[in-house]
């Protein structure tokens, strides 16, 4: 059980690798009534390091960059330590970048389901205090509909090993809709895949919450090969 509110004037942990970027994002902090702290990087820094100094730090919770490794190549990026502190932690943890669409289906698809809520860096309409709140809703067992894990059957229709990405239908979602994910999220749970240049056509499961809106909020974890049905199904 983690903590019920992050209250006004709670200390907001920072982490971006931009300065600028820090700073723009200290003054959101204090404008939604918190007490900003900006949690340095740097090159030899793993993510167990850096989830200690969240705890140093006294953070209430804390808010992420995402594109972290350009300038200090840290072995993470902001959506895996926002995953692990929302996970390990128990901190609610909030991803906010400028690349909230064009990364979705790639390296955020990853962790979203560790992430209940990203925040786009251009969206004036972001409310930080809803997305703690959000947040830690589902950190204490309460997930909105839009969160609520299922399981369904995927049927994977493209693959392409040079972008690294795989494109899947999601019958219980939208049958009419393609939604990408890195191939390394299929074959990091199916191990027998990673050798298999074109897996286009196989049918696998996997943990997806299937009420969401938006293709940019679905996650995927636990994959799975799923049984291919028989020839004659469709004859019984």
């Amino acid at each position: 059980m983690i903590v019920e509110t992050v209250a006004e004037n709670s200390v907001v942990g920072i982490v971006d690798d931009d300065a600028d970027a820090a700073a723009a994002a200290e003054i959101f902090v204090k404008r939604a009534g918190y007490r900003p702290v900006v949690i340095p990087l740097s090159r030899s820094l793993t993510l167990d390091d850096m989830l200690s100094r969240v705890t140093e730090r006294n953070c209430s919770a804390v808010i992420c960059d995402h594109r972290l490794n350009s300038k200090f190549r840290v072995g993470f990026d902001g959506a895996r330590l926002a995953g692990a502190i929302n996970t390990q932690l128990h901190v609610p943890a909030v991803l906010r970048t400028t690349f909230a669409r064009v990364d979705s289906g790639t390296s955020i698809r990853l962790w979203r389901h560790e992430i209940p809520r990203v925040l786009e860096k251009g969206d004036r309409n972001a409310s930080l205090s809803d997305a703690f709140e959000f947040t830690i809703a589902e950190l204490n067992g309460s997930w909105a509909l839009e969160r609520q894990p299922c399981s369904a059957v995927i049927e994977v229709v493209a693959v392409d090993r040079t972008q690294k990405r795989v494109d899947l239908i999601v019958g219980a979602w939208r049958t009419g809709v393609a939604v990408a994910v890195p191939i390394d999220q299929i074959t990091r749970d199916i191990a027998q895949l990673s050798n298999v240049r074109d897996f286009t056509g196989k049918l696998l499961s996997a943990t997806v919450n299937c009420h969401a809106s938006h293709e940019r909020d679905l996650y995927f974890y636990d994959f799975k090969l799923a049984e291919e049905p028989p020839d004659d199904w469709m004859s019984v």
